[in-house]
């Protein structure tokens, strides 16, 4: 496959030509020692409340390979992941399928990485994922360290690797539309985070040390 994207976060701060972030929390989204975080943020300097972070890859393409890696949050509470989408607005406009795929965490202190995938079809969304994670990361301990995280989109199936491994993989029609990545941290509604009172002490970062799309 052809490299067709990447960006190494070797700049002092998020190129704005490659990504766009959650307007409500800027300085949530830090770029520093080569590496993009992804910090949720105090909202207005309250204790226990705390606003989204997100990212979101300017450049799009219609099936390929979408690579990244990322050191996943550690602490539970909160949801963090990489997601290659298509627009789920377009399903309005019968354009279907669309399509979230994704790896997501909980934090949780066990293997809680897993792969899923919702689509959105004329008869309803409807999500798909595996029973128990297929994703070893030896309870937990991984989470400390860089993994690399792929999803393959094709005309005929989805399948995601985790350090260039295969672990999960579903076939099904595929969306035609045009993909692209979004990394979040996300909170629990409302952004309270009770374990966490200190504006000035937040829960760590989720981290992206780069990305690679490959046609």
């Amino acid at each position: 496959m052809k490299l067709v994207f990447e960006d190494k976060f070797d700049g002092k701060e998020l190129d704005l030509t490659k990504w766009d972030f959650s307007k409500d929390n800027k300085e949530g989204c830090k770029v520093a020692d080569g590496k993009l975080s992804l910090e949720v943020s105090s909202k207005d300097g309250k204790p226990t409340l705390w606003k989204n972070a997100t990212v979101t890859c300017k450049f799009r393409q219609p099936y390929g390979y979408f690579e990244a890696s990322i050191r996943m949050i550690q602490t539970k509470g909160r949801h963090s992941g990489m997601q290659v989408r298509t627009f789920f607005e377009e399903s309005a406009a019968k354009k279907f399928p669309a399509a979230e795929i994704n790896f997501v965490t909980t934090g949780e202190a066990t293997n809680t990485v897993r792969p899923s995938v919702k689509i959105a079809e004329e008869a309803g969304v409807r999500n798909i994922e595996p029973v128990n994670s297929p994703i070893p990361l030896d309870g937990g301990a991984s989470y400390k360290k860089f993994n690399t995280y792929g999803v393959l989109s094709t005309p005929k199936y989805f399948a995601w690797y985790v350090n260039t491994r295969q672990v999960h993989r579903v076939s099904i029609t595929t969306p035609t539309a045009p993909l692209y990545l979004h990394f979040y941290h996300n909170l629990p509604e409302g952004g309270v985070l009770k374990n966490f009172p200190d504006p000035k002490l937040p829960p760590e970062p989720m981290q992206i040390d780069w990305v690679k799309i490959y046609k």
